[in-house]
């Protein structure tokens, strides 16, 4: 049997482009000689859906381009907003200097320019910016407590399933970010709605992919997300009292004192925390 060497992954991905996206997929004759591939269920389809989206986008736009020189020119596209990214990510982390300051490290990253050429059409051309943007919305989510930031950084890690392998890095990473806030004794309800959000639709939209499937619930590189997710609801209580502890240390503090008009703040904070 024949097998198709890894340099011809560029070709290979720039024939199925070609045939117009993903759902065209059914059997190829031409890789895994003689007896084909299943190319459907064994790859992920993320580069040629967004090569063949761009295309008929621009042709619905009256811009006739032809399908190579989109795919030669994605990874530079893409570069370009992966510097975007990179910004956002940390400028939500930190401030507007050291956003800037990491666009120009990621854009200087001898590691990312070779997967960002021009003709370079493999996963990473795509994938890296999607693992910076997802990030960004996670963090985004995180800060403001809020589904709908959520439900955004799961569709970007839906897509960054179908994009690339590396989505476990994902996969991993959240669930350690979450609890170490835990740990740190960090626990919010903002950590709680951002993260059960994330991970449902995330979840759900990654066994969509054909190539990926019941991986999310039975694979042992997605059961630290699946554990931090039982784990989650267990922390809200213990969450809810140290914060009842809070108040009744508070008002411990404030009752010995003599002063009346503490003595009247207190009633009033201690009838508004009933409300």
């Amino acid at each position: 049997m024949i097998v198709c060497p890894p340099i011809l992954d560029t070709m290979f991905g720039l024939l199925r482009s070609t045939l117009c996206g993903f759902l065209t997929f059914a059997w190829s004759l031409g890789t895994w000689h003689p007896l084909g591939r299943v190319t459907g269920g064994t790859l992920y389809p993320g580069l040629m859906v967004t090569s063949g989206a761009i295309y008929h986008i621009l042709r619905m736009l009256s811009m006739p381009v032809d399908i190579r020189n989109i795919c030669v020119l994605l990874a530079p596209a893409f570069s370009g907003l992966t510097a975007l990214a990179t910004y956002l990510f940390t400028k939500e982390m930190k401030d507007e200097s050291a956003g800037l300051l990491a666009a120009a490290f990621i854009g200087i990253a001898p590691g990312y320019i070779s997967r960002s050429v021009a003709g370079s059409y493999d996963n990473e051309a795509i994938a890296i910016f999607l693992l910076m943007f997802t990030f960004y919305l996670w963090i985004k989510a995180l800060k403001d407590g809020s589904a709908f930031w959520g439900a955004l950084c799961a569709l970007f890690y839906f897509y960054m399933v179908a994009a690339w392998g590396g989505y476990v890095f994902i996969t991993n990473m959240i669930p350690l970010h979450a609890f170490v806030l835990v740990l740190m004794g960090r626990y919010s309800p903002r950590l709680y709605v951002a993260y059960t959000s994330w991970f449902a639709l995330g979840t759900l939209g990654s066994m969509q992919i054909p190539f990926v499937g019941f991986l999310p619930i039975r694979s042992s590189e997605h059961m630290a997300a699946l554990g931090i997710t039982f784990r989650m609801p267990r922390f809200w209580p213990s969450g809810w009292l140290m914060h009842l502890q809070v108040f009744s240390d508070f008002f411990s503090l404030l009752d010995s004192s003599n002063s009346s008009d503490t003595r009247f703040h207190l009633a009033s904070l201690r009838h508004c925390s009933r409300l």
